[in-house]
Order: structure tokens, then C-alpha cells, then sequence
């Protein structure tokens, strides 16, 4: 199966596309704006504030994960740097916690980063089985 987003205003597009299936694979992030031709200079603003949150890379989100992946399949595989780069947020750990044991992730930058990193997370959790 898959999953595809597409978003366009007047000149403005906005496109998230993934594919979560069998072989499970993760397209790009495609953001283009062409805020020139079709919107007015108001409209534009009030779109890139839109797309930026209240804060541009002001957004935080905080998951408790479970000890296991972050040691493995997160740190020692490098995945999280790999995360970190892909979705443009930063990502910081924190200390552990049990039972269970687990780990605090802070997730730090755009809504829209932010929510790439949570898929990215999600996806990799399904590949281990850790999601049913």
C-alpha cells in the first residue's frame, strides 16, 4: 500500500509522498513555493506562516521509546543522526526511564520536520516489528 499527500495554491506547492508496503520505502519531501504569480504578497505571508508553525523551528515534540531501539537500531546503527538530516529537526536524547525502559526523545524544529522525523520513526519501528 501507500500513502501520498499533495497540497497546491495559485503558485504554491507543497507535496509529502510515502510508501509504506511491503517493501517499505520512503519517498521524498518535495516543498516548492512560487510565491510570485498567483498569490497576492498578504496571502504569501500568511502561507509561509502557515507552513513555518508558530514558531519556525520553534516546535517541540517529546516520545518515550523504548530503551531497546534507541540503543540499538537508533544509536548504534546511526539511524538518528540519519533522521536528523533527513527531516531538518534535531533530535536529542535524554535520560532513561523504567520500568519499562525507556528513553525520552526531544524532537526540536518545523512542524513539518518535526512530523518527517515522527514518520521516519514510525516507518523504522515497523520495520523491526516493533509496530503492529
Amino acid at each position: 500500500g501507500g500513502l501520498g499527500l499533495g497540497a497546491g495554491l495559485g503558485g504554491v506547492g507543497l507535496g509529502l509522498g510515502a510508501g509504506l508496503g511491503d517493501g517499505v520505502g520512503l519517498g521524498g519531501l518535495s516543498l516548492g513555493a512560487g510565491l510570485g504569480g498567483g498569490l497576492g504578497s498578504g496571502e504569501a505571508r500568511l502561507l509561509r506562516a502557515l507552513l513555518a508553525g508558530p514558531q519556525p523551528d520553534g516546535a517541540q515534540l517529546q516520545l518515550a521509546l523504548p530503551s531497546a531501539l534507541v540503543a540499538g537500531p537508533l544509536l548504534a546503527e546511526g539511524r538518528l543522526r540519519a533522521i536528523a538530516e533527513r527531516s531538518g529537526s534535531r533530535l536529542e536524547l535524554s535520560a532513561e526511564y523504567s520500568p519499562p525502559p525507556t528513553q525520552l526523545l526531544t524532537i526540536t524544529g518545523s512542524m513539518l520536520g518535526n512530523s518527517m522525523a515522527i514518520l521516519y520513526i514510525q516507518e523504522l519501528m515497523q520495520q523491526l516489528g516493533v509496530l503492529t
